[in-house]
């Protein structure tokens, strides 16, 4: 909101807030830790649900397939592959997205961009078939745009599942101040 105040000289000067804003800083070791513990619970969980016949997904392994691998290596090597994106890739581009909008990473803002990410997944998914190799060739079958082969445990369980490892790297990103203070709202000069 701009507000219009007299000038000494008569015209009409505008104060505009948004100007003055700090930057949020954020603690990307902090993101990467809250990433860390997100996708440790979130890899626990997908095991028990492939376990109880809830979905036929195996993340790992579809992850070390679009490395070029086959057989266990597939699967160890994709296992590491989703650590290194859930812990170091996802959880730095939330910080940078926390630090880029000048939004402070909270378990909110976090689940924001769960959603969003949710979203870029459920597309991934749809797109699966046509960049997989053991999805192509039939050895798993396809999850289908935002799991929907799997019914509602595909689509509500990837959204719940996004939305917690947005929530905890929001919750674990801490914001940095450098000196400056976080909740500064200048006022304007009083003429």
């Amino acid at each position: 909101m701009t507000q219009t105040m007299n000038a000494d000289l008569g015209g009409q000067a505008t104060y505009e807030p948004s100007r003055f804003r700090i930057p949020v800083m954020v603690d990307f070791d902090d993101a990467m830790l809250g990433g860390f513990i997100a996708t440790m619970i979130l890899t626990l969980i997908l095991n028990v649900a492939n376990s109880m016949n809830w979905i036929h997904f195996d993340l790992a392994k579809i992850v070390g397939t679009m490395m070029g691998l086959t057989g266990e290596h597939a699967y160890w090597y994709g296992m590491a592959g989703h650590f290194f994106l859930g812990t170091v890739v996802f959880a730095l581009v939330y910080a940078a997205a926390f630090r880029a909008f000048n939004l402070a990473p909270t378990w909110g803002t976090g689940a924001l961009f769960g959603f969003l990410h949710w979203i870029a997944f459920g597309v991934f998914l749809g797109l699966l078939p046509a960049i997989d190799p053991v999805i192509r060739s039939g050895q798993m079958n396809a999850p289908g745009w935002f799991g929907m082969r799997f019914g509602w445990v595909g689509i509500v369980g990837g959204l719940a599942l996004h939305l917690v490892y947005g929530m905890f790297v929001g919750g674990f990103t801490n914001p940095r101040s450098n000196g400056a203070d976080l909740n500064y709202s200048p006022t304007p000069p009083v003429a």
